[in-house]
C-alpha cells in the first residue's frame, strides 16, 4: 500500500497551504493574469494566419467541408481538390472538425467560434492538470505553479486557441491523467474507465497522443506478471491477463482502425495532403539528420520553453533519480516508459521535428509530470523545503521570465516577418467572393490560384475549390 499512500497522503505540510477553494481561486487568478499578459484574448479574434498557417488552413478547410449539406462524418473534403479532383482527404479523427462544421451551419463560418472551443478545451485540460497535481502533492500552491509553467511554453500558448487538433489531444491527455490520479487514490472503476476513454479519444485525435495509453498498458502488463513486486513494488492494479488483453484490444483497436481507414481513404483518392504513415530517422542521410537537429535546437531555444526552465527540468530529473526511494516504484517505471516512448515517436517521425513544433505538443505533458514527481520526492525527504519563501520567489521569477519570453514569441508568430507574405498577398482573398460572383465565377466553379505553394491557404480564404501550384 506504500505506493497508494504516497499519492494520497504526503505527510506534514509547510509554508502557506490554502484550502481547496482558495487554491482553486489562486489557480484561476494566475491563469487569468497569464492569459491577459500573453494576449490570448486578443489573438482569439485573429483570422487564420501567422506561424504554421499551412496546417491551420488544412484544418479549417476540412471543417468547412463538414459545413456543407450532405457531408458525412467518415468522408472529409477540402478546398484543394487534389489529383482526382474530389478534394477527399482524411487524417485525424474528425470529431472537432465535424462538430464545428455543423455549428457553422447555424452560425455561419466563424473562426472565432473554432478558436473559442479549442481554448475552452485547453482550459479544461489546464484545470485537470492543476487538480491532479494538487491531489498528488496535497499542495495547491505548488500545483498552481506547475500548471502555470505549462502555459508559458510558447508552443502551448500559441496553439491554446488555434485550429490544430494537437491541443485538444493534449488537453484530453491531461484529463486522463487527472482520472488516473483519482482512480489510484480511490480505486473507483468509473475513474479507470474515464482515464481510458480520455486517452483513447486523445489517440484518435492524434496517434502520438496515445503515448500515455501505451505507457499505462505497459505498466499494467507488468503488474499482471509474477515479477510485479520486483519491478513495480506495489502497483495500483493487478489485472488478470485475459481482462487486460480485452482492455488493450478495446482501447487500441479503434485508434488503429481509424488510421488504417484514413490511409486507405487517402490512397483511394490519390491524396497526399496528410501524413498517415511514419517517416523514420534511419531513412535520412547525414545532412538531413543534421538539419533536423538544428531545427530541434531552434525549437528548444524559441518554442518549447524559455531556456531558463531547462535547468529546472534537469534538476527535477536529478531529484527523481536521486530520491527514487521516496517514490512509488511503478511511477518510476511509468515515467521511464513514457520518456522512452517519446524518444521513439521522435525517431519514427524524425523529419517533422525540423520545422513542425506541434509534432511534440501532445508529449509536453512530460514536463509537468517530471516536476510533480520531483516535488513529491523532495517533499517526502524534506517536508519544509518547497514551502520556503526563497523557493517560492525563485519559482515566481522563473514564471515571470518565462511568460515574458512567451509573450514576445507570440508577437513574433502572429506579427513577425514570416506571417507578412501570406497576410499581405492573401488578405484580399477573404473579400474576393462577391467580386467573383459579380463576374460569373460562382462557388461551384473550380479555380486555379497562383502563386500559392500551400494546399489550402489561398483557396480557403477565397472559399473556392480548385488547385494551387503546390
Amino acid at each position: 500500500m506504500a505506493g497508494r499512500r504516497t499519492l494520497a497522503h504526503l505527510g506534514r505540510r509547510s509554508g502557506w497551504h490554502p484550502g481547496p477553494r482558495s487554491s482553486l481561486v489562486l489557480f484561476l487568478v494566475l491563469m487569468s493574469l497569464l492569459v491577459v499578459f500573453l494576449g490570448l484574448h486578443r489573438t482569439m479574434r485573429l483570422p487564420m494566419g501567422g506561424h504554421h498557417a499551412w496546417r491551420q488552413a488544412d484544418c479549417l478547410s476540412l471543417t468547412a467541408g463538414y459545413q456543407e449539406a450532405g457531408s458525412t462524418f467518415h468522408e472529409g473534403h477540402m478546398h484543394y481538390l487534389g489529383n482526382d479532383g474530389s478534394g477527399a482527404s482524411m487524417s485525424d479523427f474528425p470529431l472537432l472538425y465535424w462538430g464545428v462544421g455543423h455549428l457553422w451551419r447555424t452560425t455561419g463560418r466563424s473562426e472565432l467560434s473554432y478558436r473559442l472551443l479549442v481554448f475552452v478545451i485547453f482550459l479544461i485540460g489546464q484545470l485537470s492538470l492543476f487538480l491532479a497535481v494538487r491531489r498528488v502533492l496535497q499542495d495547491g500552491v505548488l500545483a498552481a505553479w506547475i500548471a502555470a509553467f505549462l502555459i508559458t511554453s510558447p508552443m502551448v500558448a500559441y496553439y491554446a486557441n488555434n485550429f490544430l487538433m494537437n491541443m485538444p489531444a493534449l488537453s484530453l491527455v491531461l484529463v486522463g491523467w487527472y482520472a488516473l490520479v483519482r482512480a489510484v487514490q480511490g480505486q473507483s472503476r468509473g475513474w479507470w474507465v474515464a482515464m481510458l476513454g480520455s486517452f483513447v479519444l486523445a489517440g484518435l485525435m492524434k496517434p502520438t497522443a496515445a503515448l500515455s495509453l501505451l505507457g499505462g498498458l505497459g505498466v499494467a502488463f507488468l503488474a499482471g506478471t509474477r515479477w510485479r513486486n520486483t519491478l513495480l513494488g506495489d502497483p495500483p492494479v493487478r489485472p488478470r491477463p485475459v481482462g487486460l488483453l480485452l482492455v488493450a484490444i478495446g482501447c487500441l483497436l479503434p485508434i488503429m482502425a481509424w488510421y488504417v481507414y484514413a490511409d486507405h481513404y487517402n490512397a483511394s483518392h490519390a491524396s497526399g495532403v496528410f501524413l498517415t504513415g511514419i517517416s523514420p530517422a534511419w531513412e535520412l542521410d547525414r545532412q538531413a539528420i543534421g538539419r533536423v537537429f538544428e531545427g530541434i535546437r531552434v525549437h528548444l531555444r524559441n518554442d518549447y520553453f524559455r531556456p531558463a526552465l531547462y535547468p529546472l527540468f534537469a534538476l527535477a530529473l536529478v531529484a527523481v533519480a536521486g530520491l527514487h526511494r521516496e517514490l512509488p516504484r511503478w511511477s518510476l517505471v511509468l515515467l521511464g516508459t513514457l520518456i522512452a516512448g517519446a524518444l521513439t515517436i521522435m525517431l519514427l517521425f524524425f523529419p517533422a521535428w525540423e520545422d513542425h513544433d506541434y509534432y511534440s505538443l501532445d508529449q509536453v505533458f512530460l514536463a509537468p509530470l517530471l516536476l510533480t514527481m520531483a516535488a513529491l520526492a523532495v517533499r517526502r525527504r524534506w517536508p519544509g523545503m518547497l514551502g520556503r519563501a526563497w523557493v517560492q520567489l525563485v519559482l515566481l521569477a522563473l514564471l515571470v521570465h518565462s511568460a515574458d519570453h512567451t509573450r514576445r514569441r507570440l508577437i513574433d508568430r502572429h506579427e513577425g516577418w514570416r506571417s507578412r507574405p501570406y497576410d499581405v498577398q492573401f488578405a484580399a482573398l477573404m473579400e474576393i467572393g462577391p467580386w467573383l460572383d459579380k463576374h460569373g465565377v460562382y462557388d461551384r466553379a473550380r479555380v486555379i490560384l497562383l502563386p500559392d505553394r500551400s494546399f489550402n491557404i489561398g483557396l480557403y480564404r477565397m472559399d473556392r475549390k480548385g488547385w494551387s501550384d503546390f
